[in-house]
């Protein structure tokens, strides 16, 4: 630290030559501004108000965080992918396989991908409508033990 600045004192006679002893010398950390007309002020220098870090410690700040974003996306790289959607088995039937199905009276659901419009103009008798965009939505509501079948 610098010591502490101090001002000569102002001629004699000079307008303002009368000087508080508050002005006589600074502290550490302030500095003496004229405003005209002999009046003067004590405000604080600008390395008071904006320090700078001891031992570049801004630095070590910026290195700490980065380190911890690292460590922070190597342990989300590493953790296990979130749980997808359960195995099912799927397989393309044609339209004859699904009419053997329903001629043997065995248990068929069928599910209407298309938007409900097309879906009110025609559909297989029996039918759930649950749009493409939605299915996600209703896996729930789908049983797994019958036969699906999506068109």
């Amino acid at each position: 630290m610098s010591p502490p600045l101090t001002l000569p004192s102002p001629p004699e006679g000079a307008r303002g030559s009368k000087r508080s002893p508050h002005f006589d010398s600074l502290s550490p950390g302030e500095e003496r501004v004229e405003t005209g007309e002999g009046n003067q002020h004590t405000y604080p220098s600008p390395e008071v108000l904006n320090p700078s870090p001891p031992n570049g410690g801004e630095g070590r700040v910026r290195g700490a965080l980065l380190a911890a974003l690292v460590i922070a996306t190597a342990i989300l790289w590493a953790a296990p992918a979130p749980a997808d959607d359960p195995e099912v088995p799927e397989k393309y039937i044609s339209v004859d396989e699904a009419k053997a199905h329903v001629d043997k009276r065995q248990r068929v659901l069928f599910v209407d991908v298309r938007e409900r419009a097309q879906y009110d103009d025609l559909h297989i008798k029996g039918a759930i409508n649950v749009p493409l965009d939605e299915i996600r939505r209703h896996l729930r509501d789908i049983p797994r033990n019958e036969l699906v079948v999506l068109y």
